[in-house]
């Protein structure tokens, strides 16, 4: 069993588009302070079904008894899956964030560790939504960036937090900043780069002093992500996005008349994966279309990242996997052993039988299926809820 590994001695130096009003945020998500005490371990491999209209005929079914419990309609046959938890059509985004264990993740990154939450899935099954929402409702998102200012914001002495933001897209192979437009006054940032096939990708990481400058930097950046219209998604993202924030921890010492002071950082990293799909499923194929968002394409960065999470859970991964793709080397360093995983595989229930049980089936046998190593890792959720 593995326990994170956190990082030491490295500092990180260097009118938007807004849903709701200040003031009716924090009424939101101030609900979601309170968590029941008897949830103590965190969720890495869970399943959220898509809720459907009322006149649409469901595939999947859950068990009000068994919330690790999936159902799946085949032909005359009914097909069982467990997996962690198994979210339903009336589970909403807070409870989500609660039951995967939002707070106790947010506790290991202010702890300095490294946690990474990636939402997976065929086109239309709500990855999106699960991740950013809607006008009606959050995404856990901000659930998480709610929780993580006020952790940091907590009066300690002896410890001090920064916190970093950066939101980028990955489109084809190339690398593209979300963050642009910085009106707010006094915000200070610096530039990283990526080189990727021997290209130089630049983005900005942005020091961000609280909530609410964070939300109205997400939004703005939700605007500007690519998406073109699918037969299952009129607004289909087209790229995959990733969203980081960097806690950067001094905590200071003093013994013996001595101080000491120790620098590292947590990383909590958030990734909307492109949806799975066939190339028919894009009905945008005018001349102009860019060969970069087709199916195939898209497909093939999803091919090379199912790869390097099989090999993580078989704990050998290499050098050579991040070279496979860009979304492969952006992550890479996200999903080691000594990092907190925890997959959100989304469902669109209405596809067609044939194309639902092609992807549970695959997807439980990428995940799943090595329950072995499966066991410790999850016993690794368990007793590493702080370092």
């Amino acid at each position: 069993m593995y326990k994170r590994a956190y990082s030491e001695s490295v500092v990180l130096s260097k009118n938007l588009y807004n849903k709701d009003s200040v003031k009716d945020t924090h009424h939101k998500l101030k609900t979601n302070e309170i968590i029941e005490k008897t949830e103590t371990k965190l969720e890495n491999v869970v399943v959220r079904i898509r809720k459907l209209d009322k006149n649409e005929k469901s595939t999947l079914h859950t068990d009000p008894n068994d919330r690790t419990a999936l159902y799946f309609d085949k032909d005359f046959e009914i097909e069982k899956y467990n997996f962690d938890i198994v979210f339903d059509e009336n589970d909403d985004n807070q409870t989500i964030f609660n039951k995967i264990g939002g707070q106790f993740i947010i506790n290991n990154v202010c702890n300095g560790f490294k946690e990474t939450i990636i939402t997976y899935g065929q086109t239309g099954s709500g990855k999106t939504y699960t991740l950013f929402g809607s006008n009606k409702e959050y995404g856990i998102i901000y659930y998480f960036v709610h929780y993580l200012y006020k952790l940091c914001n907590s009066k300690n002495k002896n410890k001090k937090k920064a916190i970093y933001l950066s939101i980028y897209e990955i489109l084809g192979d190339t690398l593209i900043d979300l963050i642009s437009n910085l009106n707010e006054k006094n915000i200070e940032f610096y530039t990283e780069e990526y080189y990727l096939k021997t290209i130089r990708y630049s983005y900005k990481v942005v020091n961000i002093q609280n909530y609410d400058i964070a939300k109205k930097i997400i939004d703005s950046a939700c605007l500007l992500r690519n998406v073109e219209a699918t037969s299952q998604n009129m607004r289909s993202s087209r790229s995959h996005a990733i969203i980081q924030f960097f806690v950067n921890i001094s905590d200071c010492t003093l013994h013996n008349g001595i101080e000491t002071i120790k620098d590292y950082y947590g990383v909590l990293t958030l990734v909307d994966l492109v949806g799975c799909e066939r190339e028919e499923f894009n009905t945008n194929k005018n001349e102009h279309r860019n060969d970069k968002t087709s199916s195939k394409f898209l497909n093939s960065s999803l091919t090379s990242l199912n790869k390097m999470l099989r090999k993580m859970q078989m704990g050998n991964l290499d050098e050579s996997d991040k070279r496979q793709s860009v979304l492969c080397k952006v992550l890479f360093n996200y999903i080691q052993k000594t990092c907190g995983v925890c997959l959100i595989f989304c469902f669109n229930p209405k596809i067609s039988q044939k194309s639902v049980g092609k992807i549970i089936t695959n997807f439980y046998e990428l995940f799943m299926q090595n329950f072995v190593y499966y066991i410790c890792y999850k016993l690794r959720y368990m007793n590493c809820t702080c370092k």
